[in-house]
C-alpha cells in the first residue's frame, strides 16, 4: 500500500482503487451476489446462510466473488491490513 492509501484508509475506513476490476469481472460478481442475496435461506447450499444483513461464506458462493477478494490489484492490500491473516467468511455483499 502507498502512504496515501494508508492515510485514506485511516481517514475514511476504505480506499477507492480506480480500475481495479474489469467490467466483466464486476458484472459477473454482481450477478453472483444478486443470486446469493435473492436466495431463500433454505435454498442455499450447505455452509451458506444469512444472519441479518450478513451473508455467511459469501465470497465462496461463486468463483467470481472469490476473485474480487483475491484479485492481484487488491490482494496485497488485504494482506497488509489483516497482517497476513485475512478471513473472508462473511459480509454484507
Amino acid at each position: 500500500m502507498t502512504e496515501e492509501q494508508r492515510y485514506l484508509l485511516d481517514l475514511w475506513g476504505y480506499i477507492h482503487i480506480r480500475n481495479a476490476f474489469s467490467g466483466k469481472e464486476l458484472s459477473n460478481a454482481l450477478s453472483a451476489a444478486e443470486r446469493f442475496v435473492n436466495s431463500k435461506p433454505e435454498e442455499l447450499p450447505l455452509g451458506f446462510g444469512i444472519e441479518g444483513k450478513r451473508h455467511l461464506n459469501g465470497f465462496a458462493f461463486d468463483k467470481s466473488l472469490e476473485r474480487l477478494a483475491t484479485h492481484p490489484t487488491i490482494w496485497p492490500i488485504i494482506r497488509e491490513v489483516t497482517k497476513g491473516r485475512p478471513r473472508l467468511t462473511s459480509g454484507t455483499l
